[in-house]
């Protein structure tokens, strides 16, 4: 058994070599599919025959991009999708640190240069300095 296993990791290792395999936009495009397949669990009619269509061409595209050879162009799609998501990506990071440090640190954002500053919990009253934009501030922490 193991030794199949090693022998279809190999095989995989070597029909890989040289493809794009799966960057940003393939794993959201997967992820996405992933989603639209459970939301047609909860549709009926025409919906749900298009809700089904849109993951399967989601699948489509994201298979394809992961076996293209076309390294360049497919750099050139994902810096792209990168650039569009990048508001929403840096968002949806802050919001989960917020969420994990939470009960240790106090966050602010700097009326200067809107920029989020994170201060120890249990201190009191503290003024703050921005390391960006050297702006100061009063807050409790």
């Amino acid at each position: 058994m193991n030794n199949l296993k090693n022998t279809l990791r190999r095989w995989t290792g070597y029909f890989m070599r040289g493809r794009c395999g799966l960057d940003e936009l393939g794993r959201t495009a997967l992820a996405l599919c992933g989603i639209l397949a459970f939301v047609s669990i909860f549709t009926k009619g025409l919906i749900r025959s298009a809700v089904k269509l849109t993951s399967v061409g989601l699948l489509v595209l994201s298979g394809v991009r992961a076996l293209s050879k076309d390294l360049a162009i497919r750099r050139v799609e994902n810096s792209r999708f990168l650039a569009l998501t990048e508001r929403f990506r840096k968002k949806a990071t802050l919001t989960r640190i917020r969420l994990t440090q939470g009960g240790r640190y106090r966050f602010y954002t700097c009326p200067g240069c809107k920029a989020q500053l994170r201060i120890p919990r249990g201190k009191g009253r503290v003024t703050i300095t921005c390391p960006k934009c050297g702006e100061t501030f009063r807050g409790r922490s």
